[in-house]
């Protein structure tokens, strides 16, 4: 399904595709994705991005007695359902605008691998009001909000698509 494909893998594909949202569309909501391969895995990551990430991560996630993380550390957290009851035990990271990937405030949201733990958190994500992430949408608002150029947004795809270390070397020195 898409909504479970590598994020950063479409990133670059769906620049182009979005152009039926203004500027200020694409960057007036909160959206979410699962930016880890799908699969099993040791760990997969939900990214959340946008001007709610860390009020909807705060209701989808219940914080011990230190509460939400400051920018770039990292806490433990459990991952609720609907019901408020756990579902999963997770890593929580918050990267806080404009010291971001994309620019925004973003949660990364760090669940035990597999595909289900992953897609109950981007669902909750979802229904509690972020929007799904369009293939390329994190990149774009890094784009938008000047955190990255077209070279350099050409340069995320040709590193994710290189087969072989040589390539992603030469595109990262000549592009990021």
């Amino acid at each position: 399904p898409g909504c479970c494909a590598v994020e950063a893998l479409s990133d670059m594909e769906a620049l182009s595709d979005m152009e039926a949202l203004s500027d200020m569309e694409a960057l007036s909501d909160s959206i979410a994705a699962i930016a880890t391969a799908w699969g099993e895995a040791g760990v997969a990551i939900v990214r959340l991005s946008g001007p709610d990430a860390v009020p909807l991560a705060r209701t989808t996630l219940r914080f011990g007695p230190n509460g939400f993380p400051p920018p770039r550390e990292m806490r433990l957290a459990s991952l609720l359902d609907d019901a408020e009851s756990p579902i999963d035990q997770v890593l929580v990271v918050h990267f806080a605008a404009p010291r971001s990937y994309t620019g925004e405030d973003v949660v990364e949201i760090h669940t035990h691998g597999g595909t289900l733990v992953a897609q109950l958190c981007l669902e909750a994500l979802i229904r509690r009001g972020a929007r799904l992430a369009e293939p390329g949408e994190f990149t774009r608002r890094a784009f938008l909000n000047g955190r990255i150029d077209l070279s350099q947004s050409e340069g995320v795809l040709g590193i994710i698509r290189s087969r072989s270390a040589g390539s992603a070397l030469t595109l990262r020195a000549t592009s990021l």
